[in-house]
């Protein structure tokens, strides 16, 4: 009988995967982790409210170029995705 592979953890639970395992069981680690997850949510709330702030002070153009830079980077991330779950389902 063939034993099937254990999944691996999803892309953005990699980095906090192994401190979370790390930290079973012990409190300062687990404190350390819940506290580092609780700054980083704190940081993107406060930059959502300061975004309107932001970008009234860059202006029009400033904006127009963000936003097709922030284009091309998100379209290379879904190109990268769809080429990493066909190289997945080739290899399978």
């Amino acid at each position: 009988m063939t034993r099937k592979p254990r999944p691996a953890p999803r892309r953005h639970l990699r980095l906090v995967w192994p401190l979370a395992t790390e930290a079973h069981g012990q409190v300062v680690l687990l404190g350390t982790l819940i506290g580092v997850i609780a700054t980083v949510i704190a940081i993107c709330f406060i930059s959502c409210l300061i975004a309107g702030r932001v970008a009234h002070f860059f202006g029009t153009a400033a904006n127009l170029v963000v936003t097709r830079l922030l284009g091309v980077l998100l379209a290379s991330l879904a190109v990268q995705y769809v080429v990493d779950g066909g190289r997945a389902i080739l290899r399978q």
